[in-house]
């Protein structure tokens, strides 16, 4: 009864369990680097999101301020009394570093001291930098579309 009963028995051969591991070895091996390109896109887009919050904080204070061409949140928040802290009370989050945001001649803004976006300018190369030939804030716009052609320094 015993050699009856292992002779019904059936299962994977070695070379079937091998063909399943290959198989999830490729699986792996594809679906991991789409899976890190897709993470670092969404911080790249959070830190541009977080810049363009920025921008329309400082336009809200500079639409309260129209003399103003700066104005630095540095993540004080309270009774504003000068256009900085303004600008920190419009803001929802803190900002991770003190930021400069000034506006210049021919309506355009800058910001300075962000240092997540200062990272991302960094990576994405200063010879492919997507935020130097338009407003600051339409570039950033057109950033978190995709319509941006942007290129990763290795």
């Amino acid at each position: 009864m015993l050699k009856r009963f292992l002779k019904n028995e059936k299962g994977l051969t070695l070379i079937e369990l091998l063909a399943v591991v290959v198989i999830l070895g490729v699986i792996a091996a594809i679906a991991v680097p789409a899976i890190g390109k897709i993470i670092e896109d969404s911080k790249n887009k959070a830190v541009v999101s977080d810049a363009l919050q920025i921008i329309n904080a400082a336009k809200i204070a500079k639409a309260n301020n129209p003399n103003e061409t700066t104005f630095i949140a540095d993540g004080t928040k309270g009774n504003a009394t000068t256009p900085s802290q303004e600008l920190d009370d419009y803001l929802d989050t803190q900002v991770k570093a003190t930021t400069t945001v000034t506006y210049t001649t021919g309506g355009k803004w800058e910001i300075d001291g962000h240092t997540d976006l200062a990272a991302l300018k960094t990576k994405l190369g200063s010879t492919n930098d997507p935020f130097s030939t338009k407003p600051l804030e339409e570039e950033l716009v057109n950033f978190l579309d995709g319509k941006t052609k942007k290129t990763t320094t290795p």
